[in-house]
């Protein structure tokens, strides 16, 4: 039968209380949080630009301090993402009739 010290075990129970502890903090916190509210295209697309421009400057710092060699291929993909999210609600803004069809489906949802 294998066991534990004493010791190892009284992490182990410490570790499981800061785990509850930090999961009922989380809950707290997380009940303290309004519910998702509507946005708009606009703030969408401005929020979607500050996060590309934000992961973009990370990098770029990280790369000038010298504190990586080459820029993270995950942060480069999500920033892609966020520029490829410009360039869909762009093209969702410049289309009247795409834009019509959502506004409508968008009423039809409230």
């Amino acid at each position: 039968m294998t066991g534990c010290s004493s010791q190892t075990c009284g992490r182990m129970v410490d570790l499981m209380q800061s785990e509850a502890e930090h999961d009922a903090k989380y809950m707290e916190a997380l009940r303290k949080l309004p519910p998702e509210g509507r946005s708009t295209l606009n703030r969408m697309r401005e929020a979607a630009a500050d996060e590309a421009s934000r992961i973009e400057s990370f990098m770029i710092v990280r790369l000038m301090v010298g504190e990586i060699a080459k820029p993270w291929p995950c942060a480069m993909r999500k920033r892609d993402d966020f520029v490829g999210i410009v360039r869909l609600i762009d093209n969702i803004l410049g289309t009247p009739a795409l834009l019509e069809l959502l506004q409508r489906k968008d009423t039809a949802n409230k």
